[in-house]
């Protein structure tokens, strides 16, 4: 899109599970709740969220993931609110709308049986600021890949990926540069985190202001960022019309 992407950082920080990490601020932890993991079949594609009344918001290639697998089938499609603990939370879906070209990288589904035990919708915000804290919470999910040399820089984020696979994971980064559609950022993540939701504070409120979409190899786990310009993640900027059919 012709913006140039700041180089020279490296996110360090290493990512933990949400349900053992004690020092995860309530606000945060409570929205957490209303982010799954999007299953078809039996097989784990990517993570999506409650993002208004019945509905969940995750990406649109995560859809035409399950659409093209030989195992999933979009008829046969749920979010798992408890995936990778010992308490499941399985609600069945059906696809809304999605966007087949990826452009907007968005797909929406709704509850099947909606009731009042879905958790609730988080809430969001259409604005980016650079340099603006934020927390990427979703699902490294455990794919198999060719072994790459672990640049040292990259080494504990690198880890802490390969420690928490297929668990609700939150990863910490910032915001580094954006346009009106989307925006890059340094949180760590890897395959499955596609479709994630990225909390920052504004007023004094955790809100969502994206949907995570992909991220760029940089030697170490596909999706951490990295010095590479190139190399950071990119997220859908959250706004009214990508809420709507």
């Amino acid at each position: 899109m012709g913006i140039a992407r700041p180089s020279g950082i490296v996110n360090r920080e290493p990512v933990h599970a949400v349900e053992t990490n004690d020092t995860l601020d309530e606000r945060y932890r409570k929205l957490a709740r209303s982010v799954g993991c999007i299953v078809s079949a039996g097989t784990a594609f990517g993570t999506g969220w409650v993002v208004s009344e019945n509905r969940v918001i995750t990406n649109a290639h995560v859809v035409n993931a399950i659409d093209a697998s030989q195992t999933g089938s979009l008829r046969d499609v749920i979010i798992d609110f408890g995936y990778g603990t010992a308490q499941p939370d399985r609600h069945k879906l059906k696809i809304l709308h999605w966007e087949k070209d990826e452009h907007p990288d968005v797909g929406l589904f709704e509850f099947l049986s909606p009731n009042n035990q879905m958790p609730a919708a988080i809430p969001w915000r259409g604005i980016i600021v650079v340099g603006q804290p934020i927390l990427l919470i979703g699902y490294p999910l455990k794919m198999l890949y060719a072994a790459h040399e672990i640049q040292p820089d990259y080494l504990l984020a690198y880890r802490s990926l390969m420690d928490n696979l297929n668990r609700k994971v939150c990863s910490p980064g910032e915001i580094l540069v954006f346009d009106p559609d989307e925006f890059w950022h340094t949180c760590n993540t890897f395959n499955g985190c596609s479709g994630s939701v990225i909390l920052a504070e504004i007023d004094e409120q955790v809100v969502a202001v994206g949907l995570h979409e992909c991220g760029e190899w940089t030697g170490a786990a596909q999706n951490c960022a990295g010095p590479d310009p190139h190399a950071a993640n990119r997220a859908v900027t959250l706004r009214y019309g990508l809420m709507l059919p």
